[in-house]
């Protein structure tokens, strides 16, 4: 998830506030949630005598390791697989994190033991994904060999999945050095995976490759970098693996909103993952690596006000403040300004912009204040709803494509108006349609991020994956559990209704489905998870 050193940039006033978008795995520490917890609806799954004797210590396999000379040229033919061969099923996934991520290993977290894999299994997911930090297991330069003992764990883990009949996506995680100079790291992430592709090149096809968990640091500014190592990333992969399932994803911590500037190779093999813990004031309260602490106290209904994610708020001279019915906008002064700035280029052209709100104040649209191309346009007559809310509508076609958009107090009465909705449309008056609105509810918030994926993911011909997504529970002040269970619920059917394929963060820790001490399920969790 997004437990990393690193500070998180700001996108949106609730969304992403905390250090920018939120995205990969998450340090579950060794803590569990509290024992009070409900009974589950279904009886726990609570690892046989059998099973947990069965852990087996991992011992070496058949598996080819390479030394340095090997590492220069691979020539390792992989399998050719019988169309009877096992095929990936990435439908319903879970993390298996806080262990091959952690360095040094056991500092934090959960180590992962082979009866976790029976209980993903009968748990009801048909796959795991593996956060695996390889960077913190490779020898020097030039070859940058992963060391042995390592390898045969992870052989260990490939062995379990397999023998419980289940998927697994392997990534490189944690490769910040690869986020802070990304062309002073490429070479090893290339060496990585030419190993990680020899010597894995036999193994079926229920192994799957993830080139990159959550590229993030100096790929933000420049994405294209980021695409052209991860194609050079893929090709070292087909020289072994010409037909293997390879996940890739876009920068910013793969959060949907950068899916425009990823650029895919031409490769009939590729699905692409983001990772969604939107809004982060609310997912990650608590969590103890971010410095400062986030408060605790939020709560999550899908009701609630709050800006879309492909927005962030730039208000100025002014106090904005969330209430149920919208946000309270405080001007401090006349010509201060509510103003959102679309988060990835350009949203369009449209006709008008219409606000909702609990009362008429004088005031001007501004379009593109972001880019310095601004265009002041004036408000018409408010008209007042049967509700009692009040409309006031600007035309904003003269605006060409819009960046941002911005409502400007021009009266010296200092007012606080408070904001329901702020929509882009076309049309006029009661003809709007196709309208683009800045301010939704929570639930539409995940709604729109999942069907803009879709739509992109649809317009490149190309599987879409939610790798992670899961909400922080903080051991010294639990978060709300009716909140925990409608984000994840909101969360996994936004996904699967745009035919989104999804891995919930996490099995075990603060993020976890899964309750090791008192040996059963949350059940609000798999509750979230499996029903509707």
């Amino acid at each position: 998830m997004f437990r990393t050193t690193h500070q998180y940039p700001k996108i949106t006033l609730v969304a992403l506030i905390l250090a920018g978008l939120f995205l990969s795995a998450c340090q579950a520490s060794e803590t569990t949630p509290a024992n009070n917890e409900p009974e589950p609806a279904a009886p726990a799954l609570i690892p046989t005598q059998e099973a947990t004797e069965a852990d087996p210590q991992p011992t070496p396999t058949a598996e080819a390791s390479l030394d340095e000379e090997a590492t220069e040229s691979i020539t390792l033919a992989p399998i050719v697989m019988s169309p009877e061969a096992p095929q990936p099923s990435l439908a319903k996934g879970i993390n298996l994190a806080g262990d091959f991520e952690v360095d040094p290993r056991g500092d934090w977290g959960t180590k992962i033991e082979a009866h976790f894999f029976d209980l993903a299994a009968e748990g009801g997911f048909d796959h795991v994904r593996i956060p695996i930090r390889w960077s913190a297991h490779t020898g020097p330069a030039p070859s940058f060999l992963i060391d042995e003992a390592f390898f045969v764990e992870v052989d260990w883990v490939l062995d379990q999945a397999e023998r419980a009949g289940l998927t697994t996506v392997i990534d490189t995680h944690h490769f910040e050095e690869l986020d802070a100079d990304p062309q002073g790291n490429r070479a090893q992430l290339n060496a990585i995976w030419a190993q990680i592709g020899a010597r894995y090149a036999n193994r079926p096809a229920t192994v799957v490759f993830e080139l990159n968990n959550e590229p993030t640091g100096a790929f933000n500014a420049q994405p294209e970098l980021w695409n052209d190592i991860l194609a050079d990333a893929l090709a070292t992969v087909r020289q072994t693996n010409p037909d293997r399932l390879v996940i890739i994803g876009p920068v910013q911590f793969n959060h949907p909103v950068r899916l425009t500037e990823l650029r895919l190779p031409d490769d009939p093999n590729l699905m692409v993952t983001v990772h969604v813990y939107d809004p982060t004031d609310f997912t990650a309260q608590g969590a103890p690596w971010f410095d400062p602490i986030p408060p605790t106290g939020y709560f999550w209904s899908g009701d609630w006000p709050i800006f879309d994610s492909a927005w962030q708020n730039d208000s100025w001279d002014s106090t904005v403040t969330l209430t149920f019915d919208g946000y309270n906008i405080a001007f401090d002064r006349q010509f201060a300004a509510f103003s959102a700035t679309h988060l990835v280029g350009t949203v369009g052209q449209f006709d008008s912009l219409t606000v909702v709100t609990d009362q008429a104040f004088e005031a001007v649209a501004l379009c593109n204040v972001a880019v310095e191309d601004v265009v002041a346009v004036d408000f018409g007559a408010p008209v007042t709803r049967d509700d009692g809310w009040v409309e006031m509508q600007a035309d904003v076609s003269s605006c060409g494509d819009l960046r941002s958009v911005s409502v400007q107090l021009i009266s010296e009465a200092l007012v606080s108006p408070t904001l329901a909705r702020v929509d882009l449309c076309m049309g006029f008056g009661s003809d709007v349609n196709n309208c683009y609105p800045i301010i939704v509810t929570e639930a539409e918030a995940h709604q729109r991020l999942m069907q803009r994926s879709a739509e992109w993911a649809a317009a490149n011909n190309v599987d879409l994956y939610l790798g992670e997504f899961g909400v922080y529970d903080d051991p010294t002040t639990p978060v709300d559990r009716p909140s925990r269970e409608a984000w994840i619920r909101s969360m996994r059917q936004s996904a699967e209704a745009n035919g989104i394929n999804w891995a919930f963060f996490e099995l075990s820790g603060e993020f976890g489905a899964y309750d090791h001490a008192n040996g059963r399920w949350h059940a609000d969790i798999l509750s979230a998870l499996f029903e509707d």
